[in-house]
């Protein structure tokens, strides 16, 4: 049975034998003594033990531990991260290969970029510009005055797509503003683009992959394909270059 991981900043998805595991937060912190024994159940599932401490992980974490998400401004600019992104797409569309071909991943942390001309990841190609995140800190921008008090990432991101939210026990329209934010993310692909048709001119094919597609609207965009998945993109890649192996 294959199975392919996908540990991103904003959670680690898993696909194994055709099946999409649930995605958990990508977090991790010491653990702290829970009192309430059945709270102290459901977080022993979520603990272990490394480096001679105790560690929550996954809503464990993130609940009692107020664990945030990571930054490695590295990560999207390594070799091993441009493979992940071809691979994500390469073994649903093998002829693909044999194209000159721009990928973009929409995370929630960073937009990453990867050009491949058939099959070989092109030298200083990979670029990074602002995720899902630009949006969020658009609205958050948006709601200070409005909204008093700190509002977390993912109510915000929630907001984005639901265009309200709840705050402070009560139901706040911000639909026009999330609209707005949402311009946002939409200016960074167009200039992701923009630097990609810099860079490779005879780009013949653009995929969009990644869980902040649906933030933005395709009639706007150049023309693209559309990688299957959303946050499982590239999991689901690896899980069937893993098959092929």
């Amino acid at each position: 049975m294959s199975t392919g991981i996908d540990i991103g900043r904003s959670g680690v998805k898993i696909a194994s034998g055709g099946q999409r595991l649930p995605i958990f937060p990508a977090l991790a912190c010491a653990a702290r003594p829970i009192d309430e024994s059945e709270e102290a159940r459901r977080a022993a599932v979520q603990t272990l033990h490394y480096g001679g401490r105790a560690w929550f992980w996954g809503e464990t974490a993130q609940i009692h531990g107020h664990a945030q998400p990571g930054n490695d401004p590295g990560f999207e600019a390594s070799d091993a991260y441009a493979i992940i992104l071809q691979a994500a797409v390469a073994a649903r569309r093998p002829e693909i290969l044999q194209l000159t071909v721009a990928i973009l991943d929409l995370g929630r942390y960073s937009t990453d970029a990867a050009i491949s001309v058939r099959g070989r990841p092109v030298a200083g190609s990979l670029f990074s510009l602002p995720g899902a995140r630009a949006a969020v800190e658009a609205l958050a921008a948006a709601l200070r005055q409005r909204l008093p008090g700190t509002i977390g990432f993912e109510t915000l991101e929630t907001a984005l797509r639901k265009g309200e939210i709840v705050h402070r026990l009560h139901r706040v329209e911000v639909q026009e503003q999330a609209r707005q934010a949402c311009e946002r993310l939409h200016d960074v692909v167009l200039d992701a683009v923009s630097r990609i048709q810099v860079l490779q001119p005879d780009v013949e094919v653009l995929i969009l992959a990644g869980g902040g597609l649906d933030l933005l609207t395709p009639e706007r965009l150049p023309p693209h394909e559309r990688a299957p998945g959303g946050r499982y993109a590239v999991a689901d890649g690896l899980a069937r270059i893993a098959a092929g192996l």
